[in-house]
């Protein structure tokens, strides 16, 4: 039977790949293929998107993300490539954290342009305008920004989180929690005082 690493191993390989070449077949057929009636702003949300999916795998592969659940806590950790060099293997977590927002972010943002052109369609100039391109491109980018600070700012294990699932860390993988790059969600318990 296949263990979970050569499975995560095998998966991160598949989706790198597999989304590399479908988004470069899906930038091709925009720029080739669609017709002039699909304005040139919505061209540029779906290329976007497209060349964020292709960084979004990438940053996939190169983490490769496992998570542990323990008690109260959740360890998102790495399996990447710089899993054992510290900061790289967390900062590449974060890295992927923040590719996640901004995809979060332009498939908002390709909803929005599908209402406008259809529900609003006397604002669609607004997709066109140089400064409202500019605000769009730094409101998405700013979104994965939030993001990756978050889990780089929040998310950092604290001693505290050391002391809690270092054990059960220990058990699981057979190595000490100091020793991986990862971010986690902890939270305590609350004891009301008497």
């Amino acid at each position: 039977m296949m263990s979970v690493e050569e499975f995560v191993a095998i998966a991160s390989t598949s989706i790198f790949v597999s989304g590399t070449v479908l988004n470069i077949i899906f930038i091709y057929v925009i720029i080739n293929g669609t017709r002039s009636a699909v304005g040139q702003a919505y061209k540029h949300i779906l290329i976007s998107f497209a060349i964020c999916n292709i960084i979004f795998a990438s940053m996939e592969f190169i983490a490769k993300p496992g998570i542990f659940i323990y008690g109260t806590s959740l360890m998102t950790f790495s399996h990447g490539f710089f899993q054992s060099v510290k900061p790289w293997g967390f900062l590449s977590l974060c890295f992927f954290i923040t590719m996640y927002g901004i995809n979060t972010a332009l498939l908002t943002l390709h909803f929005v342009y599908r209402y406008v052109a259809l529900c609003r369609h006397n604002l669609l100039h607004i997709f066109e305008e140089s400064v409202s391109v500019a605000l769009v491109t730094l409101s998405v980018l700013s979104w994965g920004f939030v993001y990756g600070f978050i889990t780089f700012y929040c998310f950092a294990a604290t001693d505290d989180y050391y002391e809690y699932a270092n054990a059960s860390v220990y058990a699981k993988f057979g190595v000490d929690a100091h020793s991986l790059s990862f971010f986690c969600i902890f939270t305590h318990v609350c004891l009301e005082r008497m």
